[in-house]
């Protein structure tokens, strides 16, 4: 793949932070990661940079990773190569695996056992749950 863009117009739509990320300041994906569109295709800011200065990534390591956990962080210092178990495991170790270190619903019920149902994916608050029943029980005797 061509890169398609130059490193001196990444540059033009980057500010540096005082922690030394180069911040992309032109479109992201939902996921706050900087994004070029080019030939109807999105490339992601921080690959763009790897490939710029230092080729495609290989087989074996076929991600570019952030140190630095800043999705819009383009950084070359910041970057590196790995796998999907790499970017698993720079996950869990930085506490940003599913709901990690979640310790109450978005009403501020504290989750302690026995205060909510569902899977390790997905969390419902008991108290908040009652609560809408309740509602929905009211609204449909009016």
């Amino acid at each position: 793949m061509s890169t398609m863009v130059t490193w001196e117009q990444l540059l033009s739509r980057a500010e540096e932070t005082h922690e030394g990320c180069l911040v992309w300041l032109g479109a992201k994906d939902r996921h706050g990661y900087g994004v070029v569109r080019r030939n109807n295709k999105n490339y992601l800011i921080h690959r763009l940079a790897w490939i710029i200065n230092f080729g495609q990534p290989t087989k074996d390591f076929p991600l570019v990773l952030h140190r630095c956990d800043n999705p819009p962080c383009f950084a070359l210092e910041h970057l590196f190569l790995g796998t999907h178990a790499d970017n698993s495991r720079d996950m869990a170790k930085k506490g940003r695996v599913g709901g990690q270190g979640v310790t109450s619903c978005p009403r501020g019920h504290p989750y302690v056992d026995g205060s909510w149902y569902g899977t390790r994916w997905a969390r419902t608050c008991k108290q908040c749950a009652k609560a809408r029943s309740k509602e929905r029980y009211r609204a449909s005797k009016r």
